[in-house]
This record gives C-alpha cells, sequence and structure tokens, in this order.
C-alpha cells in the first residue's frame, strides 16, 4: 500500500502513486484517498460499490457523464513489482474493510465497448452464379471456382492419390 502507518498514532506519510509530493497529514477516522489522474480527495470508504461509484461522481466533474458501468477502483500492489489489482463490485466491501487508513483507490475510466470497431462485413456475391436447391429445399448459390482447372484425380482415377500412400 502506499501510505505508512505507525500504530502508536494517527500520522500517516501519504505517497501518491502519481506526480504527488508526499504529505504528512493527521487523519480523523477511517479515511482514504480516492485518486483520479492527478487530483485526489479523502473520503470515508463506501458501504457498496455502487455507493462508491456515486461518490467518485460527485467529488470529480470529470466523471459526471461517464456511465457508471465504465468506472472501476484499483489497489497498486507493491509487493512482486508494480501492478495495478481492478477491485471488483462483489469484493469492493471485503476489501475495504481491511484496508489501511489513508490507503490510495484508483479510479480509472473503462473502454467502452460499445464504440469496439464493427467487424468486416462480407462482400457481395455476384448475380452471374447459378442456383441449386439443398435437400432442406433453401436455395444455395454456387460461383464456379477461379483456380486451377487441374484435376485432383490421378491416372487411377482415386481423388487425392497422395493420401494411403506409404502402406
Amino acid at each position: 500500500m502506499p501510505s505508512n502507518y505507525s500504530s502508536s498514532s494517527t500520522r500517516f506519510v501519504v505517497r501518491a502513486p502519481l506526480n504527488c509530493k508526499p504529505t504528512s497529514v493527521s487523519l480523523p477516522g477511517d479515511l482514504i484517498i480516492f485518486q483520479y489522474e492527478q487530483s485526489c480527495v479523502f473520503v470515508k470508504p463506501a458501504e457498496s460499490y455502487q455507493d462508491a461509484i456515486d461518490v467518485a461522481r460527485k467529488e470529480f466533474d470529470e466523471l459526471v457523464h461517464i456511465p457508471p458501468d465504465r468506472l472501476a477502483f484499483t489497489l497498486e500492489e507493491n509487493s512482486s513489482g508494480k501492478r495495478s489489482i481492478r477491485i471488483s463490485e462483489g469484493a469492493w466491501s471485503t476489501i475495504t474493510s481491511k484496508l489501511p487508513q489513508g490507503s490510495v483507490v484508483n479510479i480509472l475510466i473503462r473502454p467502452d465497448l460499445d464504440m469496439r470497431v464493427p467487424p468486416p462485413q462480407y462482400l457481395d456475391v455476384p448475380n452471374s452464379c447459378s442456383l441449386s436447391k439443398s435437400k432442406s429445399g433453401k436455395e444455395i448459390e454456387r460461383t464456379p471456382s477461379r483456380g486451377s482447372t487441374r484435376s485432383t484425380k490421378s491416372s487411377s482415377g482415386r481423388s487425392f492419390p497422395w493420401i494411403g500412400v506409404g502402406k
């Protein structure tokens, strides 16, 4: 965690993970820090994930118009190298009940899945194709092959003569 806690007092040295300088602050009660980009704010840990989203949107004006399902919370873990761990909605109350006072919870905006590039579209089949019916009665379009005109049959009349070779 990015804070040092002394059990004999309520003084913390909070180290924000970005460009904030370490600060020595006397913290009342059970406050944590919400950080979004370069801004930090002390907050009381929310009881639920949805309450935490409401607090984040209230405290950071830039998040007001972001849909709640795109907001996420992360903690930075440094024991095995710096890595960011996202807190799921189901784990929110368990995690926040065990956070040391002054812990930094990062807020991030998840990608908008509706803005992904759509898959490529198929090309239209030319109208010069022949139509035939399948066993179910549906029409099937068939196009003449444009590849090689060489037959796959050998002089013995078998298709794919290399199958079974060496037996």
